[in-house]
C-alpha cells in the first residue's frame, strides 16, 4: 500500500520536545503497516474510510491518525458538485498532494475522495503522474483501462471501489494554462456513471486557472 504520512499545513502534529519525531513516525508505521482497504479481488475506500460514512465518522478516522484537517472555501463544493468541508495534506510516492473529501449534497455521506495537486509546469506534472502510475501498479496491479488524449486517464476497477489516476491540463485560459494531476477513489457504480468532467474535478481546476489568471 501506498504510504501516506500525517501533515498539514504546519507540519507533523507537535509536541514538545522530541516527542515530535517519535508521533511521526509511529504514524508512518501505523498507516503503513495497518490492514489494507482491499483484498485481491476489492478495495472498500481510501485508507480506513468507507463510502456512506458521515462527516464526523471521517474526520474522527482520519484525526485518529494524526491528520490535520484544513477548512475549505464553499466553492471547492460548488464546483465539485459535492459538499467539500476540508482537506488534508498526504504524502504519496513520495510527493505531497492536497485530499479532498467529497460527500453526497443528498445524503451528506462520503462519496469520493480527490488527491490531487496542480501545476504550472506539466514537466513536473508529467514527472509526478509516472510516480503515482508507478506507485498504484506496485498496489493494485495492471490497471482494468488506460485512455490517453487530452485528459490522461487510468483506472483500476474493484468490485466496490475504482481508482481513477488522471493527467489534465487546462488550454481553455491560454496565459495561464494549469495541469491537473489527481487520485480519483469513488464507489465503482458512481465512478462508471459520472461524466468525466465531474469525476475529475475539472470544474474546480478551470476556476482555480482563471482565478490565477485574475490574480496575475
Amino acid at each position: 500500500m501506498t504510504r501516506l504520512s500525517a501533515h498539514g499545513s504546519e507540519g507533523a502534529p507537535r509536541s514538545p520536545g522530541g516527542r515530535v519525531i517519535l508521533r511521526s513516525l509511529l504514524i508512518a508505521v501505523v498507516l503503513s503497516v495497518s490492514s489494507p482497504a482491499y483484498s485481491l479481488d476489492d478495495l472498500l475506500g481510501w485508507q480506513t474510510t468507507r463510502w456512506g460514512m458521515t462527516e464526523e465518522e471521517v474526520r474522527g478516522q482520519l484525526e485518529s491518525y494524526g491528520f490535520l484537517l484544513t477548512s475549505l472555501p464553499a466553492f471547492y463544493g460548488r464546483w465539485l458538485e459535492a459538499d467539500a468541508p476540508f482537506s488534508t495534506t498526504v504524502e504519496m510516492a513520495g510527493s505531497y498532494y492536497d485530499a479532498i473529501f467529497m460527500f453526497s449534497k443528498d445524503t451528506r455521506r462520503l462519496g469520493r475522495v480527490m488527491i490531487r495537486t496542480v501545476d504550472f509546469s506539466r514537466e513536473h506534472a508529467l514527472t509526478l503522474h509516472e510516480s503515482l502510475l508507478r506507485a498504484l501498479t506496485g498496489n493494485y496491479g495492471q490497471p482494468t483501462e488506460t485512455q490517453a488524449g487530452v485528459a490522461s486517464v487510468t483506472r483500476w476497477t474493484f468490485k466496490t471501489t475504482t481508482v481513477v489516476l488522471s493527467l489534465y491540463t487546462e488550454i481553455a485560459v491560454p496565459r495561464n494554462p494549469i495541469t491537473q494531476v489527481v487520485v480519483i477513489y469513488a464507489p465503482s457504480l458512481a465512478a462508471a456513471e459520472d461524466p468525466k468532467d465531474k469525476l475529475l474535478g475539472l470544474g474546480l481546476l478551470r476556476a482555480l486557472g482563471e482565478a490565477g489568471l485574475r490574480a496575475r
